[in-house]
């Protein structure tokens, strides 16, 4: 009897357990995208033309939306299973 509610408490909680793991990388990644995307903004506030040479574990892409002499429009994207994700981020000089 015990083992029987056991298996089916397994059974009900592993799409959940996987629901929450797929929600934590998703915050994980959206974290770091907003620390790369402040920090290539800084970069071009700045006019610094080094670029991020920190470890990613997501494949991010960088696309400037919009660059003028005072105002950037820079935006971060990537995928995770499936899905797409964007953030995008403005800096003024």
């Amino acid at each position: 009897m015990a083992l029987s509610i056991l298996s089916i408490l397994l059974i009900v909680s592993m799409p959940i357990l996987a629901h929450v793991y797929d929600e934590r990388q998703i915050i994980k990644q959206k974290h770091e995208a907003i620390r790369m995307l402040q920090h290539q903004l800084l970069l071009w506030r700045r006019n610094d033309n080094a670029s991020l040479n920190a470890e990613q574990d997501t494949d991010f892409q960088f696309e400037w939306i919009e660059r003028k002499e005072h105002s950037a429009y820079l935006s971060v994207h990537w995928t995770y299973r499936g899905r797409t994700y964007r953030l995008t981020g403005e800096a003024l000089r």
